[in-house]
């Protein structure tokens, strides 16, 4: 296998990995798909694909649904970079300081959607 076919492997393994901590978050509190999908803005076919690792999750729409499921954005990635083992090589040596510094950068990134998010007007039943 090619450096790049390795590459894309692991690549579609995170997607994978995120797909199932969601699902599994999801499942553990009694959400269902569709309400996952109102809360991010996607379809609930979207989300079923997103858990099963089909599609990809833009962050914006990581950090929405792991608000909607009460959950860390950067536990999630976190969780699933410790996980891929073989990823530490494919993306550099220092692969634990890149998984930090992504970890301070979503908490900033979270702290400004839910910022945004409060100043919005909220919906009435």
């Amino acid at each position: 296998m090619t450096d790049l076919a390795t590459a894309n492997q692991l690549i579609a393994e995170i997607y994978t990995r995120i797909g199932d901590h969601l699902k599994m978050a999801r499942e553990q509190r009694g959400i269902s798909q569709l309400d996952v999908a109102h809360a991010v803005g996607l379809s609930r076919s979207a989300v079923a694909n997103v858990e099963s690792g089909r599609q990809r999750l833009p962050i914006h729409a990581l950090i929405a649904a792991c608000q909607a499921l009460g959950i860390d954005p950067a536990d999630v990635i976190t969780r699933t970079l410790e996980g891929a083992d073989p990823l530490a090589s494919v993306l550099s040596p220092g692969a634990t300081q890149h998984t930090a510094r992504l970890r301070r950068q979503l908490l900033t990134a979270q702290g400004h959607i839910s910022n945004l998010l409060a100043e919005l007007p909220q919906e009435q039943p």
